[in-house]
């Protein structure tokens, strides 16, 4: 294959490439790239009537010149393409209301950790949280105040974990899970005490006496395991979901361990 050949069938993929990456920007992005494309298609035609290969390449103002514009216009939208694909990833993985993690990066990491305290015989615990008569007082004071809520008791419930590995989900309604790597029950306990307390701290009201306080509280089940290859994960989270019944049907606003 010629020089010219190779260069033609090198820059005839890269202007399919191009094409088809302007159809993912907006207008005026698309502008510059139509504008960079004439500039690929000259070349093109320059190769293809025989122009010296060399003599573009060694051309410092000529169509290498602009090739290497094309090029460069290539890779920034490569770049552009690669970052929106994280920034998309990133969002699958979030909750949209309280910006926590959702149920799908929950499971993905439980299962990542679940698999890392098997091999090392290490602690893993999880604590369960609900939210006390929140359907009462979504009923009472509207969906906004309620996804006011949502989202002040996320934040409050992030502020108790110190540990760069604890995690945070939304696991379904007003319903939250954290996950305790390498932390033991006892210490599993006292995160959850801690986040108890700072949802009371809010002082978010309910506006009639549910819970003797007349302020939002949650109610959390704990739960901790050494995971072996015997055991499923869906047993430590059915242990916590019995903490956290136990904890709701004994008067709420407080944190059973099991």
């Amino acid at each position: 294959m010629s020089d010219s050949e190779f260069i033609v069938i090198s820059l005839l993929t890269l202007l399919i490439l191009l094409q088809l990456l302007g159809l993912l920007f907006n207008y005026s992005t698309r502008t510059q790239l139509q504008s960079h494309l004439g500039t690929l298609k000259r070349v093109m035609l320059e190769a293809q009537t025989g122009k010296d290969f060399k003599s573009m390449m060694l051309d410092p103002l000529g169509s290498s010149k602009e090739l290497e514009q094309v090029v460069l216009a290539f890779n920034e939208m490569l770049a552009t393409i690669q970052q929106r694909e994280k920034m998309l990833k990133k969002l699958s993985y979030t909750d949209p209301l309280t910006g926590a993690a959702n149920r799908r990066a929950f499971e993905q990491y439980f299962d990542e950790q679940w698999g890392i305290a098997s091999s090392n015989e290490s602690a893993l615990s999880v604590a369960l949280i609900d939210i006390d008569h929140f359907k009462r007082f979504n009923d009472r004071f509207g969906h906004l105040a309620g996804d006011q809520c949502l989202k002040e008791v996320t934040v409050a419930v992030e502020q108790t974990l110190c540990n760069s590995n604890s995690f945070l989900a939304r696991y379904g309604g007003e319903e939250f899970i954290i996950i305790l790597p390498g932390i033991e029950i006892d210490e599993a306990a006292q995160i959850a005490e801690q986040a108890r307390k700072n949802i009371a701290e809010l002082r978010i009201p309910m506006g009639i006496d549910y819970n003797k306080q007349n302020f939002i509280t949650i109610s959390i089940g704990v739960a901790s395991i050494t995971p072996s290859s015997k055991m499923a994960k869906e047993d430590l989270i059915e242990v916590a979901d019995q903490a956290l019944y136990e904890a709701k049907s004994g008067g709420r606003n407080k944190v059973v361990i099991k």
